[in-house]
């Protein structure tokens, strides 16, 4: 198998990718990712090894993460977990209770959160019915950051062109 080049090394989300044709990246985290409140710039580096297969290479890349939600996002977040204790923890998955502690916390969230927030918030609002504070439908919504965090990640998406 060659060596990558610049052009075939591509970030993905695990920290290690192997595949065929493209060899080994790894991202290596330069600073912390997330800022409270505001729009920060993480910087990560990806080693790879260069054309001449002795000589190793690095590549910049920046990821943007966005931590700058309105309140209502976090307190719904805030919300869905204590409704979330109150029925034993027993409604949502672990990614969106993880998700609830980042936006309750005002934790930045990478492009790729952003677009996954949409993706859930889009197909799971039919289940979403603000009176049932019991029903799992309303606790998951609420913990993926309910109505205003719909409305404040299809503002991003509008704004990186995504929708």
């Amino acid at each position: 198998m060659s060596p990558p080049s610049r052009s075939s090394c591509q970030l993905s989300k695990a920290v290690d990718s192997t595949a065929p044709s493209r060899g080994l990246c790894t991202i290596f985290s330069t600073g912390p990712s997330t800022l409270r409140r505001g729009r920060a710039v993480a910087q990560a580096r990806t080693s790879a090894w260069s054309t001449n297969y002795n000589e190793p290479m690095s590549i910049r890349v920046n990821l943007k993460t966005w931590g700058n939600y309105p309140d209502a996002v976090s307190n719904n977040a805030k919300r869905g977990i204590e409704l979330n204790e109150k029925v034993g923890n027993k409604c949502a998955t672990q990614v969106g209770k993880v998700r609830a502690q980042q936006l309750a916390k005002g934790e930045g969230v990478s492009f790729d959160t952003v677009q996954r927030m949409y993706s859930y918030l889009s197909r799971a609002e039919e289940y979403y019915d603000e009176s049932d504070t019991k029903a799992c439908g309303t606790i998951s919504y609420l913990l993926w950051g309910g109505k205003a965090g719909k409305r404040w990640v299809e503002k991003i998406m509008r704004e990186e062109g995504k929708l």
